[in-house]
């Protein structure tokens, strides 16, 4: 939103970096909006978690600007507005991952691991009294989302 992520345009322009091309995909010039949706690999989670139904938003409709994010969140739903924000989270990661000289993390790995972080944070918002230390707690079944491998949202 402040635009102050270490994306190729911004080391670009502040002279930290001889090139402003994405190091992932190298075919376009790397700002926010390209790191985190548009580069293939970045666009590659997107595509899946819409296509599993957790988040209705479309590439398509991804546009840039100071306020891009605010204007995806606006018509979501409290559950997929951590959905969302998630994805960006994990493309910025999965990024550093390769421009660090690491792999990438296959996109079923990153889906995984997005749909386990927003469940155990529903977990927790469940019962707040959980000892996080001992890594166990109570949990209502009643209240769980399902362990079907498809995360859904529930109003409780």
């Amino acid at each position: 939103m402040t635009n102050c992520l270490a994306t190729g345009e911004n080391k670009f322009i502040r002279k930290l970096d001889v090139s402003h091309i994405c190091e992932v995909c190298g075919t376009e010039v790397e700002d926010t909006i390209h790191a985190l949706c548009r580069c293939p690999l970045a666009g590659s989670l997107w595509q899946a978690m819409q296509k599993e139904g957790t988040i209705p938003v479309s590439l398509d409709s991804l546009r840039a600007g100071p306020n891009w994010i605010f204007d995806q969140l606006d018509p979501l739903s409290n559950g997929q507005r951590e959905m969302f924000l998630m994805i960006p989270l994990r493309n910025w990661f999965v990024r550093n991952e390769i421009t660090h000289g690491k792999a990438a993390p296959p996109v079923e790995v990153s889906k995984r691991f997005i749909q386990s972080y927003i469940h155990t944070l529903l977990e927790i918002r469940q019962n707040s009294m959980i000892n996080l230390e001992k890594g166990k707690h109570f949990v209502n079944p009643n209240l769980c989302p399902p362990r079907d491998g498809n995360l859904h949202f529930w109003a409780g």
